[in-house]
C-alpha cells in the first residue's frame, strides 16, 4: 500500500481571506497540516492542492520551500483538482485541508490503521456532512477531520459526478452524497485508552476571525501535538 496525503488550500476564502498563510504560533497556518502529515510516519507523498489563480502563487512558493509536491487546478472544481493530482499516484489517499491546524500526527496514523483493518473504501473521523443516509453520530468535533479513501473509489466517484454539480466544490462529497453499492463506508472509533473528556461543540477549524482567535489561544497551551493533549488542553 502506498499513501498520498492531499492538502487543499487557497487564499481566496470568502470568510477569512488569506487564512492559509496567517501566522499561527509563529508559522503559517497551513504548515500545521503539512507537518502533521509528515510526522504521522504513514504518508509516502504530500501534495498541496491549490488553484491556478495568481493569488495562490504564495502557496506554491510555500509548498516548494517545505519540500512537498504542489498541484494547481480549478478553484471551483475541487473534486476535479484533487482527482487530477492523485490520478497516477498511490493506492490510498488521505484528505486534509489547510484550515484545520489541530489535526495531529497520531490522529492521522490511527485513522489509517482503522481504515486498513476495517477494509474500508471511505473513512472519516468526524462526520459525513450533507449525507442523507449516514446515521452514525459525529465522533470528533469539527476541524479534526481526517478522511481516507481507496484512490480508485475516489476517482470512480469523481468521474461519475456531473461536471456542473455543485458538490464538486468539496473533494470528498462525491463519494458519500449518494451511496455507492459494494463500497464500504466506515467511521472512526475513539481509541479505548483515550480517557479525556471533550466538548463536541468546540470548533478546531479556522474559518472566521473568531476561529482564528480561538486557535491562537489554544496553540499557546498545547505543548505537544497529540490528540489526547489537544482535547485535554481544550477543556482546561
Amino acid at each position: 500500500m502506498t499513501v498520498t496525503c492531499t492538502i487543499e488550500a487557497r487564499l481566496n476564502s470568502s470568510r477569512l481571506p488569506g487564512k492559509s498563510m496567517y501566522a499561527l504560533g509563529g508559522r503559517p497556518l497551513i504548515s500545521y497540516a503539512v507537518e502533521a502529515a509528515r510526522a504521522s510516519g504513514v504518508v509516502d507523498r504530500i501534495i498541496l492542492c491549490t488553484t491556478d489563480r495568481t493569488a495562490d502563487e504564495v502557496l506554491v512558493r510555500y509548498g516548494k520551500a517545505a519540500g512537498i509536491d504542489v498541484f494547481r487546478g480549478s478553484e471551483s472544481d475541487v473534486a476535479g483538482r484533487v482527482a487530477a493530482a492523485v490520478r497516477d499516484g498511490s493506492s490510498t489517499n488521505i484528505f486534509l485541508t489547510g484550515d484545520n491546524p489541530f489535526v495531529t500526527p497520531d490522529l492521522i496514523a490511527e485513522a489509517l490503521r482503522q481504515f486498513v483493518i476495517t477494509e474500508a473504501d471511505y473513512f472519516c473521523t468526524t462526520h459525513m456532512k450533507y449525507c442523507q443516509w449516514w446515521d452514525e453520530p459525529p465522533v470528533l468535533p469539527t476541524g479534526l477531520s481526517v478522511q481516507i479513501a481507496q484512490t480508485d473509489f475516489f476517482l470512480e466517484a469523481e468521474a461519475a459526478t456531473d461536471a456542473n454539480d455543485p458538490i464538486r466544490e468539496h473533494s470528498t462529497m462525491v463519494m458519500y452524497r449518494n451511496r455507492f453499492p459494494g463500497r464500504k463506508y466506515q467511521a472512526f472509533q475513539l481509541p479505548a485508552d483515550l480517557d479525556t473528556q471533550f466538548d463536541m461543540d468546540r470548533r478546531y477549524t479556522v474559518d472566521t476571525p473568531a476561529d482564528f482567535a480561538a486557535a491562537e489561544h489554544l496553540i499557546m497551551r498545547l505543548d505537544q501535538a497529540t490528540l489526547p493533549n489537544l482535547l485535554r488542553a481544550s477543556v482546561e
